[in-house]
């Protein structure tokens, strides 16, 4: 028996601890990579990541590194996922046309052919914070969970948290918002 445990499964911890009923949407998202002009919208000339809010979803990506493609991905829009282990990992041609349209409005010097594409998992909580806890029945066990797309931003910050709440029980972060039954 471990003293101490931090479960960070992202979309398989309702899985793994159904006994909780954890809060948790898993989502299918679809990214991809477009030609863009020679140089273009390159890292180097200053190009930032971006992200935005349209009429028709929110939609984020990030400058050319390679000097022929960018990333773009919708942040919005559900997919459910019931089994993250049964993720249908291909893109369909008709996945790609939202992301061109942004594409054709925002960037003139990119195309709409797909270079590659890729799949991921957010994994929603209801208000879309992260869940960061105690198991109430398990004050011994810490989960981290729920990050919605955008917990990689706050990597160092969830591991110190963790950090403190496994070995000390409690942090000097403000984190009352992301428990689970704050």
């Amino acid at each position: 028996n471990a003293r101490k445990l931090v479960v960070t499964a992202g979309a398989w911890t309702a899985r793994l601890l159904p006994e909780q009923a954890l809060p948790l949407a898993p989502s299918r998202k679809v990214v991809g990579w477009f030609d863009v002009a020679p140089g273009a919208y390159h890292v180097d000339a200053g190009y930032p990541c971006f992200y935005v809010e349209r009429e028709e979803g929110a939609f984020y990506g990030f400058p050319s590194l390679d000097g022929s493609t960018m990333k773009i991905a919708e942040h919005s829009g559900i997919d459910p996922v019931v089994d993250p282990s049964q993720l249908r990992r291909d893109c369909r041609p008709e996945e790609m046309t939202r992301l061109q349209a942004v594409l054709r409005d925002m960037f003139p010097q990119a195309t709409s052919r797909v270079a590659r594409t890729s799949t991921c998992l957010y994994t929603m909580t209801p208000d879309h914070h992260f869940l960061i806890d105690h198991l109430p029945d398990a004050p011994h066990v810490t989960i981290a969970c729920g990050f919605s797309g955008h917990g990689f931003k706050f990597a160092s910050l969830v591991g110190e948290v963790l950090a403190d709440l496994a070995l000390d029980g409690t942090t000097r972060w403000p984190i009352d918002f992301l428990r689970w039954r704050h």
